[in-house]
């Protein structure tokens, strides 16, 4: 984990790289078992915690570059889980559903739930061809140094 993070040319290498602190952050947690999956459909990464009481975490990884002008929440035709689980918000995805974002403006790093997220919809809701997140949301919300975002997840994870 470097002080400083480098910018990144896609959201797949910003995800990869997200992908990679929570590696560390799992590996800092040594009194609770983890299984970290590499397939997935729900979430850009989810972690099963192994316990006597279960739960699976997921984490959605959204990269604004200045040159595609919008953060897209879902497919191109504007569907998929994630604006479900925004629109309907299900109790379970409102405390083991995090969104993860960053921008090639900024070495930060932004972590909200869901209630925050949704508070950033384009439009205030979902539902439209091209479910957007706000840019406004940067200079809102509190930026996460890597470190920070490692010590949020390791909270987070250990509830």
């Amino acid at each position: 984990m470097s002080g400083q993070r480098t910018l990144f040319k896609n959201e797949s290498e910003f995800e990869t790289h997200i992908y990679g602190l929570v590696e560390f952050a799992l590996e800092s947690i040594s009194q609770i078992d983890f299984v970290l999956l590499e397939n997935k459909r729900v979430a850009d990464i989810v972690i099963c915690r192994e316990t006597k009481q279960p739960a699976i975490f997921f984490l959605e990884a959204k990269y604004h570059m200045h040159k595609n002008g919008r953060i897209g929440i879902c497919s191109s035709q504007g569907a998929g889980f994630q604006p479900e689980i925004l629109s309907k918000r299900p109790k379970y995805f409102d405390s083991k559903f995090m969104w993860v974002l960053s921008g090639d403006f900024t070495d930060k790093i932004y972590l909200l739930n869901n209630e925050k997220a949704a508070s950033y919809v384009s439009g205030g809701s979902i539902g439209s061809k091209h479910n957007n997140f706000k840019r406004s949301l940067f200079d809102k919300e509190k930026s996460l140094s890597e470190q920070e975002f490692v010590t949020e997840i390791i909270s987070w994870l250990s509830k």
